[in-house]
């Protein structure tokens, strides 16, 4: 039996190299994806038992619902706790996109109360007055920081009122941009489900999907959808936006060809060793690809480690919405199949280099 002493500096070397790359790849695919998902960032609204009701829009911003409608949907649903309705908005504070969300939980007009998170980045006091210029105007609505409040971690909670001062746009008193509906228990939101037409496929869904209503039409779809309306409305469509995803794993990947060489070269000394004990260029190779792809598989459990270490680190702002990069499964797979299918071939292409 032939043994060798495997070189452990040489494989950790490897490892670090291997994962310095894998992690560069998840970056940049989860900095893409926090873009496609920028939407979903309105799921932390609703609890355990809520269903979030919003419109069919470009972004929380341009969401509308008719309160009347929704409240005829579900008029023989029971179980229902409460309704709030809420207003998103858009404006400008110091120079910087701010999101401002209008509820009946704050009954002075002239009152703001901003998370912690934007207080930091505004570096806001109490009683400090404030001037928010709305998106769509250039007048600006004169505000009091009252106290700071994380009901919304990543907005400035006014009074609903208010909230459609700052959004402009021909909103109206019978229009807002979302509804949560809070039950008391997961039975009664199943019932409610049935009012709006949800289908068994997406009863399996609802616990992470966020309903879509389209008013005029009447259609319903699930959140999953919600981003394939968000591009397509901007003209991107879905699958050329997973495309650029996947495009950019694939593109970082090639230079996994690169570290099959490295580990060739590398490698160079136990493939002499064992090409003098007369094993076959065929077993040598197949070795040499079974030890590069266990140290790929872990080099990835650390990549993605690593990733959800700092993801909220490298986290940003796109309009006053968190941007937080993110991976899905398929931009996991697909990160790791062409890594390891292009060391593969670089491997075998190059492993006959030391077969003489």
């Amino acid at each position: 039996m032939i043994r060798y002493q495997f070189n452990k500096a040489t494989y950790l070397f490897l490892i670090l190299v291997f994962t310095s790359i894998v992690t560069s790849s998840l970056i940049i695919s989860g900095e893409i994806m926090g873009v496609y998902n920028l939407y979903n960032i309105i799921q932390s609204l609703g609890g355990k038992n809520s269903l979030i009701i919003t419109g069919y829009s470009v972004s929380p911003y341009t969401s509308l619902i008719n309160k009347n409608d929704l409240l005829n949907k579900l008029r023989n649903t029971s179980g229902i706790e409460n309704i709030t309705f809420l207003v998103i908005s858009l404006g400008y504070v110091n120079g910087k996109d701010v999101a401002f969300i209008g509820n009946n939980n704050v009954s002075d007009a002239y009152c703001a109360y901003p998370s912690y998170y934007v207080k930091n980045e505004l570096n806001l006091k109490i009683n400090q007055t404030i001037l928010v210029y709305p998106a769509l105007s250039n007048f600006p609505i004169i505000l009091k920081v009252c106290n700071f409040s994380n009901l919304y971690p990543w907005a400035i909670s006014v009074n609903i009122n208010t909230a459609y001062l700052i959004h402009g746009g021909g909103i109206n008193y019978g229009l807002a941009s979302l509804a949560i509906i809070d039950f008391k228990n997961s039975s009664y939101k199943l019932s409610a489900m049935k009012s709006l037409s949800l289908t068994p496929v997406q009863k399996s869904l609802i616990n992470t999907a966020l309903i879509l209503v389209q008013n005029n039409q009447g259609e319903k779809m699930l959140f999953n959808e919600a981003s394939q309306a968000y591009f397509n409305k901007l003209g991107i469509p879905k699958i050329a936006f997973l495309s650029l995803a996947i495009a950019s794993a694939l593109i970082i990947s090639i230079a996994s060809y690169t570290i099959g060489l490295i580990f060739n070269l590398i490698d160079k000394d136990r493939i002499e060793i064992l090409n003098n004990y007369g094993i076959s260029k065929m077993k040598i190779m197949f070795n040499s690809i079974a030890i590069s792809l266990l140290l790929l598989l872990i080099s990835f459990i650390i990549s993605l480690f690593i990733f959800n270490k700092i993801k909220y680190l490298l986290s940003t702002n796109l309009l006053g919405l968190p941007l937080i990069p993110s991976i899905n499964i398929y931009i996991m797979l697909s990160t790791l199949i062409s890594i390891m299918v292009i060391s593969t071939i670089s491997i075998i292409i190059n492993n006959g280099d030391y077969n003489e």
